[in-house]
């Protein structure tokens, strides 16, 4: 005797649509675990530069440093530059990368960040006054409080590239003239 198999193809269009729907839920809770990875990332490399920041300026205090001809001959301005590139770097590439939304909220951060990463990594700093600049384009930066959100970070470090207070800083990264101030201020 010949059965007929009989398909319920409504039941397995429904486990289909099930299993289709269950991969999508689970790239998106993916992508927001990545998402949420990388503005911790993020955080933590601020909370590095800003004691990265403050370790170069103790030592540009230092008189034996400044008292040689060429900073950069010492071991511990050496260290503080790596670091700073490196983070600045990591700023960068997390920023971007974990951007998303934030970029239309704050479109001046990522020229910032572009920036002063080209500006760590192709300056050469032969002398404490050109050291001491590293300090100035770091200022929109470093005065943003750490331990705030990502999102909070972000907005934080919009607001002091669109101030006025650190017309200074975008000066010498060259992106004076493309950022937009609030203010005309100036420290």
């Amino acid at each position: 005797m010949k059965q007929h198999l009989r398909i319920p193809w409504a039941q397995v269009l429904i486990v289909c649509a099930a299993l289709v729907m269950a991969f999508g839920m689970g790239t998106s809770v993916q992508a927001d675990r990545e998402a949420a990875e990388q503005r911790e990332t993020f955080r933590r490399n601020l909370q590095m530069l800003d004691q990265y920041l403050y370790d170069l300026s103790e030592d540009l205090g230092d008189p034996d440093i400044l008292s040689l001809e060429a900073p950069l001959e010492d071991g511990r301005i050496q260290e503080s530059l790596i670091r700073l590139r490196r983070t600045v770097v990591a700023l960068n590439q997390n920023g971007a990368s974990g951007a998303g939304r934030e970029t239309t909220r704050n479109p001046h951060v990522h020229p910032y960040l572009l920036a002063l990463e080209e500006t760590l990594l192709g300056s050469n700093y032969p002398d404490p006054d050109a050291l001491s600049q590293v300090l100035t384009v770091c200022r929109p930066l470093w005065d943003v409080e750490t331990g705030l959100s990502y999102e909070d970070t972000l907005t934080r470090l919009e607001e002091n590239v669109t101030s006025g207070d650190y017309q200074d800083a975008l000066d010498l990264l060259g992106i004076g003239d493309l950022i937009p101030t609030t203010t005309q201020g100036g420290t």
